[in-house]
């Protein structure tokens, strides 16, 4: 389980919008009070959406950043709210160049505490590729 202290160590900026509470599946606010209620309102248009498409579940790019765990906060408290289990949302790793240690370990500590489904594609050789081909020198990145 990650806790309030590991998250706000590893994502400093969290501090000013979101923490962990270890009693329940989703972020919740230590200091705006609306960002429970922004969460909860997000994860019921999903869930209006997805249902009108017949999906029943997610594939997400999980980074282990801000922008990403809060979406997958969102994905998975929609897929509570339609009663589905949290292994049909499926969280992907893509560790390129910039990758760092800390996002990675927060992209797996969130998955670990989802209990979702994930995989991790390392697409290193894919960014070299890519510059290679369009001329920039892989030093250069």
């Amino acid at each position: 389980m990650i806790t309030t202290t590991d998250y706000l160590l590893a994502h400093p900026l969290a501090l000013y919008c979101l923490s962990l509470d270890p009693d329940k599946d989703y972020f919740v606010s230590e200091l705006y009070p609306y960002v429970n209620e922004f969460i909860e309102r997000a994860a019921e248009t999903l869930c209006e959406y997805v249902r009108s498409i017949g999906c029943e579940k997610f594939v997400l790019g999980l980074s282990g950043g801000l922008d990403s765990s809060f979406v997958a906060l969102v994905a998975n408290r929609a897929l509570q709210l339609l009663g589905k289990p949290s292994t049909n949302l499926i969280l992907v790793m893509l560790p390129g160049f910039g990758t760092g240690k800390t996002t990675s370990s927060n992209a797996e500590r969130l998955i670990k505490h989802f209990g979702s489904s994930h995989m991790v594609i390392d697409i290193k050789e894919l960014c070299t590729l890519a510059m290679k081909g369009i001329g920039i020198d892989e030093n250069d990145r």
